[in-house]
């Protein structure tokens, strides 16, 4: 998936070690909380840390470099740095887009169940 901002496209990507890579990094459960109710500016800044977590998966796509990354609140700052304040709002849609987008197609792919050859469909 791509985020559009500051007049670039950043790769981002999302997947099931993404919440876990957030609480490593942020010492905060995603998790939980995405599931309580948060003012806006509560919900933005989340989604922020979000951004910055799923861009350097998508830059190291390495996971065992990735977990040795230094990744901590004062890099977060460092990578917000390089965006405009009013760009924030929609970058912080965007990455809720992502979210939103990932976990659909996950509950999407549980439900299906792969269809397998037999001996006389493939003659």
């Amino acid at each position: 998936s791509i985020i559009k901002a500051g007049g670039k496209e950043i790769p981002v990507v999302s997947n099931a070690a993404t919440a876990f890579i957030f609480k490593q990094t942020f010492k905060e459960d995603l998790l939980t909380f995405l599931t309580t109710e948060h003012s806006d500016g509560e919900t933005t800044e989340m989604m922020l840390k979000v951004f910055y977590v799923i861009a350097k998966q998508a830059e190291i796509s390495e996971m065992s470099k990735l977990l040795k990354t230094e990744m901590n609140y004062e890099k977060f700052i460092e990578f917000m740095s390089g965006f405009d304040m009013l760009e924030t709002g929609d970058i912080a849609l965007q990455v809720f887009g992502v979210w939103n987008d990932n976990s659909e197609t996950s509950a999407i792919e549980e439900t299906e169940t792969p269809k397998k050859k037999t001996a006389k469909a493939e003659k």
